[in-house]
């Protein structure tokens, strides 16, 4: 069974029409509703602590926000993982090793995890530790204050350890990736990287991330692709941090090989959204008058 909650109504009505009731329980969000329906294997907790856009406007975010207030929900959470279950915590304006708890989890991390958001991050007493720069898929963070550390600004899973068993463990998931490089590749080509160069970002004192994508094919002439894609990360003390690659079959088209016809199609739609009768040429006329 699959619970989801919120406190938005509108949410509510939207996820009412897109779920079953025989595999999904919907409800009005409060800690005394969650804990009703717990314990559960593994809980999102996606963008919830968090006061965005507002954080981005303080130095000290607890009159908007304080601290016991995280804390209060974010324990509720806590206290309803099961033994051995996940707890998910993604665009957090507080570090989750502060709450109390939080000694029984381990953290567990991925290749594919590269940091836990891009929300400016506060201490406990509401200073500001952390602003953040850019879009929501290439963030990066510089620090304001000490009291943070790169770890801070990566974990966003952790695994509850049953009473008794040792916590704080790191766990390091890649079952579902394939790590080594498939026999017999030569390179083809490198695409473009995703994120930013990582020279600027330590140059400018700045917790940056960038992906990089290379194609391989097989030497002797077979058929079919692979993409070799990585993140790489600067640090707070200006170092850089890679998390593993991993390798994916890929048709031509998504290792940026585009047909004939595909080519075509991309210089169509240019041409066209540059002429008047367009949506765009349109609008721009509109905007002339």
């Amino acid at each position: 069974m699959i619970f989801g909650c919120d406190v938005d109504s509108a949410a509510l009505r939207a996820a009412i029409k897109e779920t079953r009731e025989d595999a999904c329980r919907l409800f009005v969000s409060s800690p005394e509703a969650i804990s009703a329906n717990g314990p559960y294997d593994l809980i999102f907790a996606m963008s919830v602590f968090c006061q965005y856009p507002g954080s981005k406007k303080v130095s000290n975010l607890g009159s908007l926000y304080p601290f016991s207030l995280f804390e209060s929900l974010a324990c509720n959470l806590i206290e309803n993982v099961t033994d051995s279950g996940l707890l998910c915590i993604m665009n957090c304006n507080y570090l989750v090793r502060d709450l109390p708890g939080m000694d029984r989890f381990s953290f567990l991390r991925s290749p594919l995890i590269r940091g836990n958001g891009f929300i400016d991050k506060f201490a406990r007493n509401g200073d500001r530790l952390t602003t953040s720069f850019g879009n929501r898929s290439c963030y990066s963070h510089r620090q304001e204050a000490e009291g943070i550390t790169d770890d801070d600004l990566l974990d966003c899973i952790f695994k509850k350890s049953p009473t008794g068993e040792k916590a704080g463990q790191i766990i390091t998931e890649s079952r579902f990736l394939r790590m080594e490089a498939p026999a017999g590749l030569r390179q083809l080509r490198i695409l473009p990287e995703a994120g930013e160069p990582l020279d600027k970002a330590i140059a400018e004192q700045r917790v940056a991330m960038v992906r990089s994508n290379e194609v391989y094919a097989a030497e002797n002439g077979e058929s079919g692709q692979w993409l070799r894609q990585e993140w790489a990360k600067s640090t707070l003390d200006g170092g850089i941090i890679k998390f593993g690659g991993w390798w994916l079959p890929v048709a031509p088209e998504a290792a940026g090989e585009l047909s004939a016809v595909q080519s075509a199609q991309s210089a169509e739609l240019t041409r066209y959204i540059a002429k008047p009768r367009s949506l765009r040429g349109r609008l721009m006329q509109l905007l002339k008058r």
